[in-house]
Parts: structure tokens; C-alpha cells; sequence
């Protein structure tokens, strides 16, 4: 009988240990307020997958289950991702980890050269981008044969400097609504 108690004990031990870790805080624009659109990813392999959405008033909050190093990233419409890297033990789990975050707005090139676009078309792959064309009035197009609602993107814009390209401007994966033209 003390075996079998045991036993249970442990395994209610062990269930409140496998809980996840929580993590929260505020994710906010250059300005202090909260933008349009913000989320909280978690990175694996150079590819994130969302784990929260920030609310309108700048605040999220979630819980992972992942142990080891990870690294969050932080990203808003009209602003550059941050990334956050955590050491996640059976111990984080005990109390919540709070991280507010303030990001820069992107910076306008005085010229740009070339516009890349990749998305939900291509896994986001940054070697297979399709090259935009440049327009009339100085903005970039291209055309895609898709079948969804929701069109994810992200763009590549290169300015003739070493650096250019290194980061997209994603909005967060901005999700453009495709609008069908009729012939």
C-alpha cells in the first residue's frame, strides 16, 4: 500500500512538472504603443512558428513545455524583429518569465534597387524569393497563381549596400486578403 502512495505521489509530482513554462509581458513599437499586429515566435531551424499574438494593448502570454535553449522572436508590422534567447529548465516552470520588448521601426533605403518577395508560397525560403518587378510609379509588383484566401508574404528589399537584404520587412507574415480579377 505505501508503494502504491508512493507511486501516486511521484506521478503527481511528475504531472506538475510537465506543465509548461509561462512567459509574458508587453511587446510595444518604437513609439511605446502597441502596433497593428505583433507576435511572439518561437524559432527552430532559422523557421518560427507562432506561439501568440499580442493583444491590442501590446500584451501576450503563453506557455512551452520546451526545455533547453530557445529563442523567441518578436516581430510588428512596420518594425525590426528582436530576438531573445532562454535557457528553459524543469525549474522555469515555477514561477512565470516576463519580458517586455520595444521594437525599432524599419528604416526606409533612400533607393531601392530590387525587391524579393517569399511567402507561404515558397516556406518563406529566402534563396527562392521571386524577383518584383518595378512599376511605372516606382512601386514593386508580381503575380501569383493561388488558390488560397489569404496570400503570406514577406519582402526582401535590396538597396545596393553590402547589407542589404539581411532582414524582411514582414509585418508578421503579413496575410494580404487576394483579390480576384475577373476576365
Amino acid at each position: 500500500m505505501k508503494a502504491i502512495i508512493g507511486l501516486l505521489m511521484l506521478l503527481v509530482a511528475v504531472a506538475a512538472n510537465a506543465g509548461g513554462t509561462e512567459i509574458r509581458g508587453t511587446v510595444l513599437g518604437f513609439d511605446g504603443k502597441p502596433m497593428a499586429l505583433a507576435n511572439v515566435n518561437i524559432l527552430k531551424n532559422m523557421r518560427g512558428a507562432t506561439v501568440a499574438e499580442a493583444k491590442k494593448d501590446g500584451t501576450y502570454m503563453f506557455s512551452t513545455a520546451e526545455r533547453g535553449l530557445i529563442t523567441l522572436e518578436f516581430s510588428g508590422v512596420g518594425h525590426i524583429a528582436k530576438t531573445v534567447d532562454l535557457l528553459l529548465t524543469d525549474a522555469s516552470s515555477a514561477k512565470p518569465i516576463i519580458i517586455n520588448t520595444r521594437l525599432a521601426a524599419n528604416v526606409q533605403p533612400k533607393k531601392i534597387d530590387s525587391v524579393f518577395i517569399v511567402g507561404s508560397f515558397n516556406d518563406f525560403d529566402f534563396k527562392t524569393g521571386t524577383k518584383m518587378k518595378p512599376q511605372a510609379d516606382g512601386t514593386f509588383g508580381a503575380e501569383f497563381k493561388e488558390s488560397k484566401v489569404e496570400f503570406e508574404y514577406q519582402l526582401l528589399i535590396f538597396d545596393g549596400s553590402p547589407m542589404s537584404g539581411m532582414r524582411s520587412i514582414n509585418g508578421t507574415q503579413i496575410r494580404l486578403v487576394c483579390v480576384r480579377r475577373r476576365r
